[in-house]
C-alpha cells in the first residue's frame, strides 16, 4: 500500500551527507504530487498536492535558515481548487500555478499567488487556453524585449499525453501553441533551467517506457539535442523524481533524486556536472536573464554565496497498491493504473 510522508532531509553536498530536519512551526502534512519552489534564496514554498483522500490548495513556507515551517493563509475570497501534478514557478513575488488534476477531471487554469498580500488572483485569458493536463513542467523566460513567457511542457489528460510547446504571454494574457519535433508525449518529467536559458529535462514516460534520456532545449535558438554523459552509471528511468540546479562558486551541477516506475521506488541521489558546458559563463551572464528553475530572480551579490544545499520534501513511498480507486491518486499519468495497458506513465 502507499505511504504519504511529510518528512524533511536536507542534503550537503559538500559532505555528501543527509540529516533530516526536525519539522517545527506549521507543517505540512503528508501528501505527494505537490509543488516546491524557492523564493528570495531563503524560503521553500509549498503548494497543493494530495493526501490520498483530498486534492489539497494550501500553500506552506519553509525558512532554510531559522528552519521552520509557517502557513501562509490567503487574505482573498477566490481561491483555486485542490490539485495535484501542477506546476509551479515563481515571477517576481508571485507564484504561478497552472493546470493540475483534481481528482474527477484534469485542469486548464493558471493562478497567481502572491507571496507578500497573502492574494490569490486567477489569471484571465484573452485566448483559448491549451488542452487541460497535469504532469507536465514549466519554466519562466525573458524575451529579448524583458517581457515574461510562461513555457509549458508535456503533460497529458487521463491516457493522452499532449505534444508541442505552450506559450503564454503575460501582457497580452493569450496562448500560443508551438509544434516541437522533439518533446512528444512526455508527461511526470522534470526540467532544470540552465544560466543561459537552456531548458534540460529528465525522466517521465510517454506511456510505453520510462526516459532516462537527458534532452536540453534552447529557449533562445528553438534547437533540441540530446545530451550524451560521460557517466557509467546513470538514473534509472522513473516518473515524481527531483531534477535541481545550483552552483557552488564556478561549479554548476544538477542533483537528480528519487522517483519511481510504478512498482519501485528510488533513493538514489545522482549528480551531473554541467560545468563544462558552460565554461565561459560570467556573474553578469548568469544573472542577467536567468531565472533558475523556481522562477526566482537571483541576487549577482549573493549568487555564489547561496547556500549549497538541496532541500527535498518527501512525496510518496512504499509499494503500489493494485486496487487503489482514481480518487486517491492525482491521475493515471502520475500512478500508472495496475491494468496492463500502459507500463508507464
Amino acid at each position: 500500500r502507499k505511504i504519504r510522508l511529510n518528512d524533511l532531509f536536507e542534503y550537503d553536498t559538500e559532505l555528501q551527507k543527509w540529516r533530516e530536519i526536525p519539522m517545527r512551526g506549521t507543517f505540512p502534512g503528508p501528501r505527494d504530487c505537490h509543488s516546491a519552489v524557492l523564493f528570495k534564496d531563503r524560503y521553500m514554498i509549498i503548494f497543493g498536492g494530495a493526501n490520498g483522500s483530498v486534492w489539497l490548495n494550501d500553500v506552506f513556507q519553509y525558512d532554510i535558515l531559522k528552519e521552520e515551517w509557517s502557513l501562509l493563509v490567503p487574505r482573498s475570497i477566490a481561491l483555486p481548487q485542490g490539485r495535484a501534478g501542477h506546476s509551479a514557478v515563481l515571477l517576481g513575488d508571485d507564484l504561478i500555478i497552472t493546470a493540475g488534476w483534481m481528482g474527477s477531471r484534469t485542469l486548464q487554469d493558471c493562478w497567481k499567488f502572491n507571496l507578500r498580500s497573502l492574494l490569490w488572483t486567477q489569471v484571465i485569458y484573452a485566448s483559448v487556453p491549451p488542452r487541460p493536463r497535469d504532469s507536465h513542467t514549466s519554466v519562466i523566460h525573458f524575451d529579448k524585449s524583458g517581457r515574461p513567457l510562461l513555457y509549458i511542457f508535456g503533460g497529458g489528460s487521463s491516457s493522452k499525453r499532449h505534444t508541442g510547446i505552450c506559450i503564454f504571454d503575460f501582457e497580452t494574457r493569450k496562448w500560443s501553441t508551438h509544434k516541437s519535433e522533439y518533446f512528444l508525449r512526455l508527461a511526470g518529467h522534470d526540467v532544470i533551467k540552465t544560466p543561459d536559458c537552456k531548458c534540460i529535462f529528465f525522466g517521465g514516460g510517454d506511456g510505453v517506457s520510462w526516459k532516462r534520456t537527458l534532452v536540453q532545449y534552447d529557449l533562445k535558438s528553438d534547437q533540441w539535442h540530446k545530451i550524451k554523459t560521460s557517466q557509467r552509471k546513470e538514473p534509472p528511468g522513473a516518473y515524481g523524481l527531483s531534477f535541481v540546479l545550483y552552483q557552488v562558486k564556478h561549479r554548476l551541477r544538477a542533483i537528480c533524486w528519487g522517483g519511481g516506475n510504478g512498482d519501485t521506488f528510488y533513493s538514489d541521489l545522482f549528480e551531473l556536472d554541467l560545468t563544462h558546458r558552460y565554461p565561459m559563463l560570467m556573474v553578469r551572464d548568469y544573472f542577467c536573464d536567468c531565472i533558475v528553475r523556481t522562477g526566482d530572480d537571483m541576487d549577482a551579490k549573493d549568487g555564489f554565496e547561496q547556500i549549497c544545499r538541496s532541500l527535498f520534501v518527501s512525496g510518496i513511498c512504499g509499494q503500489r497498491d493494485t486496487q487503489q480507486s482514481s480518487s486517491s491518486a492525482p491521475s493515471s499519468l502520475i500512478t500508472p493504473p495496475s491494468s496492463p495497458r500502459a507500463t508507464a506513465a
